[in-house]
């Protein structure tokens, strides 16, 4: 498990693992603090890193279960 922040962007942003896991990402959680009502999306890349896609700012905080 790993946990970390993700950035205050909107828009599409990568966030590289601060340790790569050796085989799979099972999921990740990914919190938005912001008024609206929008969460963000996301997508794994690979044991090193996942991308996001957010229409709006705020601070992210997100957590990785994987292996």
């Amino acid at each position: 498990m790993q946990w970390g922040y993700a950035g205050s962007n909107g828009g599409s942003v990568d966030v590289t693992f601060p340790i790569s896991f050796t085989k799979i990402v099972y999921q990740i959680q990914l919190t938005n603090n912001n008024s609206s009502y929008e969460n963000p999306t996301y997508a794994i890349k690979d044991t090193k890193s996942f991308s996001y896609w957010c229409k709006y700012g705020g601070d992210k905080l997100w957590l990785a279960i994987g292996a």
